[in-house]
């Protein structure tokens, strides 16, 4: 079971299709993984939904709204199990802009112990999407954050100053945040991230590494 979600505002927004592309990408591969803010989601689609109908000549602000709105659905009805899919370790709504493996992955090093992958969204060049991989142990440059940035763990586990995260959990940090993810003991650990604007890396080999790699 996940610990740690995206917060009520990201599930709004993202129920009204408000989400810049990779944070709703974020989203939805944390939606694979918790029953809770599937549900979330679905209450707030359906009730957007009712919204747009009755006042069709008068739109309003679903996200608004719903967020003055209490979630009193009926649950969903149960859902017939699918047939056996591929064997896959990247959630379905990621699968199109990487594959359904992360052993397909082509990596680049990074830091020692970290390596990483710019993913190319359609419609969001602006933030910085990428996954991020880790070596047991090892952690990422000390460093904060000009906006906002969103991780979701998809492969092993990470420890930093705010807790530990594990798959299908979800990471929020701004620029009030400074720590260092590290990868917890027993396997490296695998990361979808989406950053608002460039990290601010402490370290001047770090900044150095990331002027060359991805600029």
């Amino acid at each position: 079971m996940t610990q740690h979600h995206p917060t009520e505002e990201y599930l709004l927004h993202h129920a009204a299709g408000a989400l810049p592309e990779g944070q709703a990408l974020l989203v939805a591969a944390h939606l694979t993984f918790c029953p809770e803010c599937r549900e979330t989601v679905r209450q707030a689609e359906a009730l957007g939904g009712a919204f747009l109908e009755e006042d069709a000549a008068n739109p309003v602000d679903v996200v608004a709204a719903l967020a003055r709105f209490p979630f009193d659905l009926p649950p969903e009805a149960p859902q017939v199990a699918p047939a056996a899919a591929p064997i896959s370790d990247i959630p379905l709504p990621l699968q199109p802009y990487m594959g359904a493996r992360l052993s397909g992955i082509r990596w680049r090093t990074f830091w020692p112990g970290m390596q990483t992958v710019r993913i190319h969204t359609k419609s969001d060049p602006a933030a910085d999407v990428s996954l991020l991989r880790l070596a047991s142990g090892k952690g990422m440059p000390i460093h904060t954050h000009g906006g906002d940035e969103l991780t979701i763990v998809l492969h092993g586990s990470y420890t930093d100053e705010t807790g530990q995260y594990s798959v299908g959990d979800v990471a929020t940090a701004d620029p009030t945040l400074t720590h260092r993810p590290i990868a917890d003991a027993g396997g490296h650990c695998v990361c979808f991230t989406v950053i608002e604007a460039p990290l601010k890396f402490a370290s001047p080999w770090a900044r150095l590494a990331e002027r060359f790699l991805f600029r």
